[in-house]
């Protein structure tokens, strides 16, 4: 990663540590052919803050491109972390060239922490006091909460909301299908489940009233995703990547901004938003008009015949 992309990758780290507030916690880890933890798990404090800023312009390119590596020090940091978070994320940046070893399901690269499944427990309490008859300590352990729910339900109102999400989660699982299907050459295959998802989310967009924003932007994707597939030329030229974003879209519903067409029209929808992603790209955008980053130069070419010394 050198020139511009290095550069996008430092402003996206500077907005990143700047919306954090102090309570939260940032440790900065770089990769190239081996991987370092650059600062440890601090607080983002003012101090810690400008730590982490210090830490993300220090870094410049060089060797390979090692995300296994990177993603394995992560996986570290989360281990050897004093107190746990209910909510822990791991943001990888890079240009997305693994160069060191080649993988065609980069899952391969996720160290094995990142893909157990996390253990559920019942919910539980306790509550400990000092006797003040005795002066001890007293512990209260009390019984597993356990959640009552009928067993038929009877007369369900059919929920807008659920069905759209239902209809979301089943064109994500299909794109998946339709992905692993690609990737072995079996591109007929693809498209047939594309379009047998494509037809379910436009029966579901007939029976909404007044139409629906996300089945729109939804039906949109899967058309894209269609002709994206049609061939290996095709898919390897953009629909691998445009697939892969779109998984990690529904995956994690994140904001999405990949460029569908319609009827000749081309136009970047939101289809995934909540209010809170839209908020924190509205002031992505704000920062990035604020202090542009350009490309740097390109070298200046040596005319034949010039004098080199």
């Amino acid at each position: 990663m050198t020139g511009n992309k290095l550069a996008l990758l430092k402003q996206a780290m500077r907005f990143v540590i700047d919306n954090l507030g102090p309570a939260d916690r940032l440790s900065v880890v770089s990769f190239s052919h081996r991987a370092d933890r650059r600062i440890r798990l601090v607080r983002t404090s003012d101090d810690g803050k400008a730590s982490a800023k210090r830490a993300v312009e220090s870094l410049v390119a060089g060797g390979s491109t090692n995300i296994g590596s990177g993603l394995h020090v992560a996986s570290e940091v989360l281990a050897d972390r004093r107190y746990r978070n209910a909510v822990t994320s791991v943001i990888l940046l890079s240009d997305g060239q693994h160069t060191c070893i080649r993988h065609r399901d980069f899952t391969e690269l996720v160290p094995l922490p990142f893909r157990a499944a996390p253990q559920k427990t019942p919910p539980s309490w306790s509550c400990t006091y000092r006797d003040v008859a005795t002066g001890r300590a007293a512990v209260v352990v009390g019984d597993d909460a356990v959640v009552q729910r009928p067993a038929e339900v009877t007369d369900p109102e059919a929920s807008v909301e659920v069905e759209r999400e239902r209809v979301r989660v089943a064109a994500a699982e299909e794109i998946a299908a339709a992905r692993a299907a690609a990737e072995r050459g079996a591109f007929e295959e693809a498209g047939r489940i594309l379009h047998r998802q494509l037809y379910r989310v436009q029966v579901s967009l007939e029976s909404a009233p007044g139409g629906d924003p996300m089945l729109d932007a939804l039906e949109e994707e899967l058309e894209e995703l269609e002709e994206c597939m049609e061939d290996e030329e095709e898919y390897e030229r953009v629909g691998r990547a445009r697939v892969l974003k779109g998984m990690s879209s529904h995956a994690q519903q994140r904001a999405s901004y990949v460029a569908v067409r319609k009827r000749e029209r081309e136009r970047a929808p939101q289809p995934y938003m909540t209010t809170a992603m839209e908020s924190m790209v509205k002031k992505s955008q704000k920062l990035r008009e604020e202090h542009p980053t350009s490309p740097p130069p390109l070298p200046e070419k040596r005319k034949r015949g010039s004098d080199r010394s």
